[in-house]
């Protein structure tokens, strides 16, 4: 996912499925030391989307899909 339009595409299509995966991705193993660098999200064998996590807090606060 490379831009706003993209990731709010994708969370319309998570909305209407009955299941899909999702993982945190992080920083670090260490669950005290770990920031959230991205969500991970699959529907389709073999198909899978990434999200990075914005590292700016005001591009973060800005965000529209979440």
């Amino acid at each position: 996912m490379d831009n706003i339009s993209d990731c709010c595409s994708l969370v319309e299509k998570l909305m209407i499925l009955k299941s899909f995966a999702f993982d945190t991705e992080t920083s670090s193993l260490n669950a005290l030391e770990a920031e959230i660098v991205g969500m991970s999200f699959c529907y389709k064998a073999k198909e899978a989307y990434y999200v990075p996590t914005p590292t700016n807090p005001k591009k973060r606060r800005n965000s529209r899909c979440f």
